[in-house]
């Protein structure tokens, strides 16, 4: 895994999935999110879903592969 990326360094690709460090509510996360167009994250893929801001998201890094043997 390549660690933590800071926003202000780098934004992830469009429809990449992250898993993002996130400040919500006053409370500091991890949430496994996609990132998509005009700096917007999207937490579900579920229809009509909410997207929020890119500017909560405080560091990001890919979303890891699934184990395999």
């Amino acid at each position: 895994m390549l660690g933590w990326i800071k926003k202000e360094d780098k934004i992830p690709q469009e429809h990449q999935r992250i898993l993002a460090t996130v400040e919500m509510n006053g409370k500091t996360s991890v949430v496994p999110c996609w990132f998509v167009a005009d700096n917007r994250i999207l937490l579900n893929d579920a229809p009509n879903s909410q997207t929020y801001s890119f500017s909560m998201v405080r560091a990001w890094q890919p979303f890891p592969e699934p184990y395999q043997e």
